[in-house]
């Protein structure tokens, strides 16, 4: 997985990985993807004892940095990117950053941080993220998941009022999908 990362020839996707990890330096990153590859290596460590190399953390910084909405009076200001700090910025990506910069170490009071959870409590009831995508709480478990572990990571059960937990139990029970019943 570490040897997939983007590596500094590829300019502003260095750091950061794509959906497949069958070559090296592809030449661009994305940050709903970033997760992935961080949750297999934090995974590998922990329950595995693993080593992964020095520079991975350092190198993967370069991308969740860039991706980071830091434009002040944006709406989505904090939120994190796709490929870019303002290119289709949403809830998803915003639990992937979080969940990236434990990885890197940061503190839960880091700037980059508060300003994600603070983002994530701005758009919580959002139900499509501008792109016609839905959200976490409408039916997009693939954000949910990222969101959780962001959560989870920093052991935070109540954002700024907000009980994730527990609107996510609400959600997941009254909401039937894939043929449950």
């Amino acid at each position: 997985i570490a040897w997939s990362q983007c590596d500094e020839a590829n300019g502003t996707a260095r750091g950061g990985w794509q959906y497949y990890v069958t070559s090296e330096s592809y030449g661009n990153s994305d940050m709903s993807a970033v997760q992935w590859p961080i949750l297999g290596v934090m995974s590998a460590q922990q329950n595995m004892g693993l080593s992964v190399p020095d520079w991975l953390a350092p190198e993967t910084a370069y991308f969740v940095d860039y991706t980071q909405n830091l434009n002040v009076g944006s709406n989505d200001y904090g939120g994190w990117g796709y490929t870019y700090s303002t290119n289709w910025v949403n809830l998803a990506k915003t639990g992937a950053g979080i969940a990236s910069n434990f990885f890197l170490s940061k503190a839960i009071e880091d700037t980059s941080n508060v300003l994600g959870f603070e983002y994530l409590a701005n758009h919580w009831s959002d139900t499509f993220d501008g792109s016609s995508v839905n959200e976490h709480m409408n039916g997009n478990f693939y954000s949910m998941y990222g969101i959780k572990k962001a959560f989870e990571f920093y052991d935070v059960s109540i954002n700024q009022g907000i009980d994730w937990y527990q609107d996510y139990v609400e959600y997941l029970l009254y909401n039937v999908s894939y043929g449950q019943s």
